[in-house]
């Protein structure tokens, strides 16, 4: 019996295995039993993913140098010593008070006693006097002590605190015995303050790695890639700087961060909050512990605190009887029994002591009372009570009295809690932050992990919660039963908080203490530990805590909370316990934007999301045979890749337009039969592409490749395969269709626009090569001028097969734009 069906639609991208044979399901033929480096369309069809051009290696782990035989001297003056980094324990110079030399000169110098090698040198904490001055100093080397080079970028002089980093490119590194920090003549004379100054190397070790996006404003945008110890700062594609951090490799994959303007902060519960940011352009950036003002004090369970302060308020009692009148005192909403006033005398200030003390909501021992005034009655909030602020008491005249009797209570000293701050180096720090309405909001304290702190108002370092106004600082702890320790922040339409159980948000537009804020729980998943949340189309997106499904935090207003349905539902099999997620937004394939994720096992998953078309394929990428490691955006459209090939770890940008990964374009102005720069490849056999026709492959070989013709356009890189493999057949016998019985597809039709390459397998057989290029006029230009548009059909397909199928792929890579696919079969007896 013979069957046709179309397929233009493939919007449920690749199906979970589980699903490839439930064709009563609508989504059936609209799904792929492979996707595999494509974009799949909202508006039908799908193409090639585009490639990864290759930008900069990443960083290794990083070694300190020792210093036990090294010389250092200070040639103008001042002093040093040798000693250790309280962070990161590595060797360190401290120089104290040296003074640039008139005309310029060295300011210390290092001298090893024999060649170091040298890739990174980080002066921390330095500061010179005197106005600012631009490009002043810098760090240089030396094997003869006579002849000098520049190490790394000349820095900015300033008057105030700052860190810098001298590095040469990732991988790359300099063996020298004299080193020297030199100062330039236009700051001749002036002192250089107390700087550290550290010597590293790369070792051979990879490091973990996390991307970090910062955005000034919509022209100025960065990604910020974090290794052992280090920031790898780039800027439309290239690297730009190296900034000096403090997290280690271990520390790294639990690195959380926010940014604001030209702030980035970076948490670790281990290690105190980070501060990054830039000086001037893109050549000078900062690094330092943010320092905090008025971190509140907390009791931790176990503790005693002796330096709070207790609550103290005076009771005056004039012109009453001895021995007849009575009054009482209400504390926290409890009276106590008449008090006698038996005059003015430790008699009645005993009075007022037992009569509190009988109070239900008083222990023995929490009340002392003196007599500090003509009839003026202290009484002193200790035991249970103490280091509190309480509320001040209210009296009541009892009588008999003669109307005259006066009464007043006021506080004369405001309790407060004993304790140590909420975050410290003993206590640990915040997990992570957000800006949030003009706060800085800080949770998931290593000691409090449920406890969430706002900032002052507009005073992001403030955290002083005595201000008693709206504006002040405020310290709350999360009570649920499904709450453990909160993982990620997030300010959306409402404020957001992921922990490791479930998700909550804080019902209510604006955070204003002495207003209630209700954080309610919402769903109950939980974040897996060290991944990120990331926002695409609108929905705030993250990996539940098992690693094995992808869902969507959005408020739905007909239940007026938060749900948090699973994306990948139709493909959990491509949810890998993600350590990375970034998303490309806005100018995906035909307005879907594009979330990347980096799978554990080094695989990659790829999402293009439209909520208004219910759209949301999950594809499976991969890169010729390598892993992915990270992702990361800078911005709203370009993408990095972190890659590890050939045991090192490299940065890529994600170009729609490339035809191949750790991918190079190159325009030349005259004719060239060799293309060098390519130590990245070195040793890979890459796909050519030439004046926009393929030239086949050639080997890498001493960071070159000999082309096989003169070309002035040149792309080349490594090849990932294409691969779209449809679901079997609807149609058929039995209530399976075709998936029981023999089928053999005998003609198939592919519809495509603009395409260079096209293979397509049926009933099991190997590939066919589709003829694209016809002969004539056309026949010598390139491929990239007469891209094939139309139908392509298949006759004459052989094989019998069960669950029989099309899978549509590339001979070579080139550009690939398949519109649908027209499937004619039979089912054989």
């Amino acid at each position: 019996m013979n069957h046709r069906e179309t397929r233009r639609s493939f919007s449920a991208g690749e199906l979970d295995p589980g699903l490839v044979v439930a064709d009563d399901l609508a989504i059936y033929s609209k799904g792929l039993r492979k996707g595999r480096n494509i974009l799949v369309s909202p508006t039908g069809g799908f193409t090639d993913r585009g490639g990864f051009r290759h930008s900069a290696f990443l960083r290794n782990r990083l070694e300190g140098i020792s210093l036990a035989s090294a010389t250092i001297t200070t040639p103008p003056g001042g002093s040093t010593v040798i000693g250790f980094d309280p962070v990161t324990e590595e060797p360190i110079i401290v120089i104290t008070d040296p003074v640039v030399p008139i005309g310029g000169g060295a300011i210390v110098h290092v001298d090893f006693g024999a060649a170091v090698e040298v890739g990174l040198v980080d002066i921390t904490d330095l500061a010179i006097s005197g106005a600012d001055a631009l490009d002043s100093w810098c760090v240089e080397y030396s094997n003869d002590d006579a002849s000098w080079t520049a190490f790394g970028a000349s820095f900015d002089a300033y008057a105030q605190v700052t860190s810098r980093r001298a590095a040469l490119a990732p991988g790359e590194s300099v063996t020298a015995r004299y080193w020297r920090l030199y100062g330039k003549a236009d700051i001749a004379g002036r002192t250089f303050s107390a700087p550290a100054m550290t010597f590293w190397r790369e070792t051979d070790q990879l490091s973990n790695v996390k991307a970090f996006s910062v955005s000034f404003d919509s022209e100025t945008e960065y990604c910020l890639f974090a290794t052992d110890r280090t920031l790898e700062v780039y800027a439309e594609g290239g690297r730009v700087v190296s900034i000096a951090t403090v997290h280690t490799h271990e520390q790294i994959p639990d690195v959380t961060e926010t940014q604001s303007l030209d702030t980035l902060l970076l948490f670790h519960p281990d290690v105190p909050v980070r501060r990054v940011f830039r000086v001037r352009g893109n050549a000078e950036w900062d690094s330092r512990a943010q320092a905090f003002e008025n971190v509140p004090l907390v009791q931790f369970e176990g503790e005693t605190y002796t330096n709070g302060r207790n609550e103290k308020q005076a009771v005056l009692l004039l012109k009453m009887t001895d021995g007849t009148d009575k009054f009482s005192l209400r504390f926290d909403g409890e009276d106590t029994a008449a008090i006698d006033y038996d005059g003015n005398d430790n008699d009645t200030g005993n009075n007022i002591k037992a009569a509190l003390e009988a109070l239900d909501n008083v222990e023995t021992g929490d009340i002392s009372v003196t007599r500090i005034g003509n009839n003026l009655f202290e009484v002193e909030f200790g035991g249970s009570l103490a280091q509190r602020r309480l509320p001040v008491m209210s009296f009541a005249f009892l009588g008999p009295g003669d109307g005259d009797e006066i009464m007043e209570v006021t506080r004369t000293q405001e309790g407060k809690r004993g304790g140590e701050p909420v975050f410290s180096a003993s206590r640990g720090y915040p997990a992570c932050g957000r800006f949030f309405q003009q706060r800085l909001t800080l949770a998931g304290f290593r000691a409090r992990p449920a406890s969430v702190l706002f900032s002052v108002l507009d005073d992001y370092f403030n955290l002083d919660v005595e201000i008693e106004q709206a504006d002040g600082a405020i310290l709350l702890g999360i009570d649920d039963d499904q709450m453990k320790r909160i993982r990620q922040l997030w300010a959306a339409d409402r404020f957001q908080l992921f922990t490791d159980d479930s998700e909550f948000f804080i019902d209510t537009r604006g955070i204003a203490k002495g207003e209630l804020i209700p954080f309610a729980r919402a769903t109950g998943r939980g974040l897996l530990q060290g991944s990120s949340v990331v926002e695409a189309d609108d929905v705030t997106l993250f990996v539940q805590r098992d690693g094995q499904a992808l869902r969507a935090f959005f408020f739905d207003e007909s239940v007026q909370s938060y749900r948090s349905p699973p994306v990948s539902r139709l493909s959990p099999h491509l949810i890998k316990s993600p350590v990375s997620m970034a998303a490309r937004r806005g100018d995906g394939p035909a307005g879907a934007e594009m979330v990347f994720l980096a799978n554990e096992d080094g695989s990659g998953t790829l999402l293009c999301l439209l909520q208004s078309e219910d759209f949301s394929p999950f594809v499976q990428i991969d890169t010729a045979g390598d892993r992915f490691v990270a992702f990361g955006a800078e911005g709203r459209s370009t993408l990095y890749a972190v890659t590890e090939r050939g045991g090192r770890r490299r940065v890529e940008v994600y170009d729609p337009t490339l035809l191949y990964d750790a991918g190079v374009r190159r325009s030349y102005e005259s004719d060239t039969d060799t293309v060098d720069g390519l130590e990245h490849l070195e040793g890979r056999t890459v796909e050519l592409w030439l004046e926009g026709r393929p030239w086949g492959e050639a080997v890498v070989s001493g960071g070159s490749v000999e082309l096989p013709a003169f070309a002035r356009e040149v792309q080349l890189g490594l090849k990932f395969e294409v691969e779209a493999e449809l679901t079997p057949g609807t149609q058929g016998p039995g209530p399976m269709g075709v998936h029981n019985v023999p089928v053999r597809h005998y003609e198939v039709s592919v519809s495509i626009r603009d395409t260079g390459a096209l293979s397509l397998s049926a009933n099991g057989q190997p590939p066919k090569k589709a003829i694209l290029r016809s002969y004539g006029t056309t026949a010598l230009q390139s491929v990239d001028e007469v891209l094939f548009t139309g139908d392509v059909i298949f006759r004459g397909l052989g094989g019998v097969k069960r669950q029989s199928t099309v899978t549509i792929s590339q001979p070579f890579r080139a550009p690939l734009d398949v519109a649908g696919v027209v499937l004619n079969y039979r089912s054989v007896k």
